[in-house]
């Protein structure tokens, strides 16, 4: 995967993105030191997906997307 942007911030987890524009985020490291990476696919406003913003429907069985990332403009959620 190669690196187009790559920050570090005490307070933040460190993130880069790759070449299909995805933000991955580091979510641990292996034993060896090598860094665990988990990929977040960008969304427009517009385009968000109906699961979007709620935590369970049970008349539906259907889980919801409860957690994202914002970051300049766009909303990235989990793949």
């Amino acid at each position: 995967m190669d690196n187009i942007y790559e920050t570090n911030n005490n307070n933040m987890k460190r993130f880069k993105f790759d070449n299909e524009k995805k933000m991955c985020l580091q979510i641990g490291t292996k034993e060896n030191g090598r860094p665990i990476w988990k990929k977040y696919k960008p969304y427009a406003i517009g385009d968000l997906p109906n699961s979007f913003g709620f935590i369970y429907d049970e008349e539906r069985d259907m889980k919801g997307i409860s957690n994202w990332i914002k970051y300049k403009s766009l909303i990235y959620i989990a793949e």
